[in-house]
């Protein structure tokens, strides 16, 4: 179980490095220009393609894989509760950027922009499908261990119940 929550720990720390600092003030930060506007609504599925690059539409999905796949590891709760929490953990994201920027501490500013939590969320789908995934093959491999080797005991128990 340690594995796991430090993976997670690990996993959250990188997301805080990259969707959240640098908080920079210097001069190059400071004379960008603030996005408009602060709050997007607009859906990407609906005419909005060109809103960010293909990179951008694919690290927003990534970004939430392993939160899907990790979570049920590191919590014991189901699968739909694991979706939910993983979209309250990019609507946080989200919120925490836009908060920033009103604050004046994020350089440049930040958009609170709907469709980073859609793709943020798919991508929380996409992992539990992997660890869905991955549960049925042990389970399919493994199930009948008598007893697993101890440092793996967690998973076994996450991924055979």
């Amino acid at each position: 179980h340690l594995i796991a929550v430090v993976l997670f720990a690990t996993y959250i720390a990188g997301v805080a490095a990259f969707a959240l600092f640098p908080l920079r003030l210097d001069a190059e930060y400071v004379s960008r220009p603030a996005f408009d506007p602060p709050i997007v609504l607009d859906l990407f599925f609906l005419g909005r393609l060109d809103a960010m690059s293909p990179a951008q539409y694919l690290g927003n999905i990534l970004l939430g894989v392993p939160f899907g796949f990790l979570a049920p590891f590191v919590w014991r709760m189901s699968l739909p509760k694991v979706l939910v929490a993983g979209l309250a953990f990019s609507l946080s994201i989200e919120a925490i950027q836009w908060l920033a920027t009103k604050l004046m501490v994020a350089f440049p500013s930040r958009a609170l922009d709907i469709n980073d939590v859609l793709l943020n969320t798919l991508g929380v789908l996409a992992g539990i499908a992997l660890f869905v995934l991955v549960r049925l093959a042990y389970r399919l491999l493994f199930s009948d261990l008598p007893t697993p080797p101890r440092a793996w005991e967690h998973f076994h128990t996450t991924l055979t119940t």
